[in-house]
């Protein structure tokens, strides 16, 4: 969000400033001491004043502007635009429920995870279709959190406890995990597509690569979108698609995109061209690692540098993407940046395979679809003194 610096007009209003021009005012015969009728008089107006222009006035100049807007009156700015703030998504995902064959699965059957404390708490998932339980004694169906957002992603073999009133089931379980819930946009998030809109205002709007991408970036639970553009005489455009956790899309997601940009059961509401065709996909993960020596300041722990230095790398990532490579020079001021480092040395970035990294010093190339992340593990830190 950009600084917002107090407009001059407003300065030099603090309650003593005030006070001392009303004052300057009267008399200077009035007795104005701390108790006097002119002060019990002047001075409470002095501090009603100072509020007003210390703290109301410069908050209502900061709600007029979008980029220090927030809260609802940031989504009024969004209204008016056309634009409204993208809405929590709920994780989605498979179990597999056995029991006696012949049993009825009814659409909208909850099954949860265990709650082990008040810090991780059960998490209810709903069938979205019916089934029947076949001879085999087990079948999968889809589900979907009854809760929106990433507190219903889930790992594998957690949903485990059937919630509704069913009979003759002796057991579930996700062999997958439970992925693509997405919180509401952040303010940070919205304020930046409000800005993107009204810097491109002059752009055209006849579908080239950014209005695929603007339109791909209004889906709920969309992070990042990358447009490729048709390489033959076919049309067909190819929007590689990051949810908002900075995870690859779903394939919910990906439905999703395709049904906003080309509104197959309502072409009036169609947003591509008439002749242009869309292909949606997810991009493959690309594993990065990282290695140095780091020095630490302070009582810096090098536990926790390691972690700090992951999640900004994780946040680095949907940008690498779009530059198509990694760059060593960006690895290098993240680490320079993180909290606990006092400097480093011998800084080298790798691609992972089979579970062995080779490193070097270059920067690393990446296609449209290859999406690069990093895990803890990823990291190897050697703690030491540079000099």
């Amino acid at each position: 969000m950009a600084e917002f610096t107090i407009p001059s007009f407003l300065e030099n209003y603090t309650e003593d400033d005030v006070y001392s021009s009303m004052r300057s005012i009267l008399p200077p015969d009035i007795d104005s001491s701390e108790g006097s009728h002119t002060w019990n008089l002047l001075r409470p107006t002095a501090m009603v004043i100072a509020e007003m222009c210390e703290v109301v006035l410069p908050e209502v100049i900061q709600l007029i502007f979008p980029e220090w807007s927030y809260g609802e009156y940031l989504d009024a700015h969004a209204s008016t635009r056309g634009m409204s703030r993208k809405e929590a998504t709920p994780a989605t995902g498979e179990i597999t429920i056995t029991g006696l064959a012949g049993t009825v699965i009814p659409v909208g059957s909850t099954f949860s995870t265990a709650s082990y404390n008040s810090d991780d708490p059960s998490m209810s998932y709903e069938t979205t279709a019916a089934a029947t339980i076949p001879a085999s004694g087990s079948i999968t169906v889809d589900v979907q959190c009854t809760e929106a957002g990433t507190a219903g992603n889930t790992n594998a073999d957690t949903i485990i406890l059937v919630s509704s009133d069913l009979i003759n089931i002796t057991g579930v379980t996700n062999a997958e995990a439970i992925s693509g819930g997405t919180d509401e946009e952040t303010d940070e998030a919205l304020i930046a597509r409000i800005m993107e809109y009204d810097q491109t205002q002059s752009d055209s709007y006849v579908g080239n690569a950014a209005d695929y991408r603007r339109w791909a970036m209004s889906v709920d639970g969309v992070g990042s979108a990358s447009v490729i553009p048709p390489a033959t005489d076919t049309g067909l455009v190819t929007i590689v698609l990051i949810d908002s956790n900075g995870d690859p899309a779903s394939e919910t997601l990906c439905d999703a995109v395709y049904d906003y940009i080309m509104s197959p059961d309502d072409p009036y509401s169609r947003l591509a061209p008439i002749n242009a065709a869309l292909d949606i996909v997810s991009p493959t993960t690309i594993e990065i690692a990282v290695k140095a020596t780091v020095e630490l300041t302070g009582e810096a722990v090098l536990a926790d540098v390691t972690a700090a230095f992951q999640q900004s790398m994780a946040a680095y990532m949907s940008e690498a993407l779009a530059d198509s490579e990694v760059k060593i020079t960006r690895v290098a001021a993240i680490l320079s940046a993180t909290t606990g480092v006092n400097d480093f040395s011998d800084l080298q970035i790798g691609e992972v395979s089979e579970g062995t990294a080779t490193y070097g010093t270059t920067n690393i190339t990446l296609t449209a679809t290859e999406l690069p992340t990093i895990a803890e593990d990823d990291i190897t830190f050697t703690e030491g003194t540079v000099g």
